[in-house]
C-alpha cells in the first residue's frame, strides 16, 4: 500500500496547476507559440547591420543543422527592422552581449522577418 501512496503524491505534485507561476519555470522555456524560435550563440554565426527596402535592419545569420552532423547545416538569415543607425548599433551590441553571456534569444518570426525579440534569462 505504501508504494501506491507514494506514487499518488508524485502525481499530485506534478499535476498541472500545482506550480506557482515563475517558481519552477524551465530554461529555455517551452515553445509557447508556433512561430517562436529559441536560439543561442552556438547557432548565430553573424550579426549584420544592413539596409533592406530602404530601412535599417539587423540581420542574424543562423545555422540550425541536423543533430547528427553539424557540418551539413544550412545557413539562413532573419532580419529585424530597428529604426535609426544609432538604435541599430545599440541593439546589435545588446544582442551580442546577451548571446555571449550564454543566454538564449527568443525570436518571433513572420517568414524571414523578426517581429519580436525576447532576451531570455533563467529566473
Amino acid at each position: 500500500m505504501k508504494p501506491f501512496g507514494l506514487s499518488l503524491c508524485i502525481v499530485l505534485a506534478l499535476a498541472p496547476g500545482t506550480f506557482r507561476p515563475g517558481s519552477a519555470a524551465p530554461y529555455p522555456p517551452g515553445l509557447s507559440e508556433f512561430d517562436l524560435r529559441i536560439t543561442n550563440r552556438r547557432f548565430v554565426s553573424h550579426i549584420v547591420f544592413e539596409v533592406i527596402e530602404s530601412r535599417n535592419a539587423i540581420t542574424l545569420i543562423l545555422s540550425h543543422g541536423p543533430n547528427y552532423n553539424a557540418y551539413k547545416a544550412v545557413p539562413h538569415s532573419v532580419h529585424f527592422f530597428c529604426g535609426s543607425g544609432t538604435q541599430c548599433l545599440q541593439l546589435s551590441r545588446r544582442i551580442d552581449r546577451h548571446l555571449r553571456s550564454g543566454y538564449n534569444l527568443g525570436i518571433n518570426l513572420q517568414g524571414s522577418r523578426i517581429r519580436r525579440l525576447e532576451f531570455l534569462r533563467p529566473e
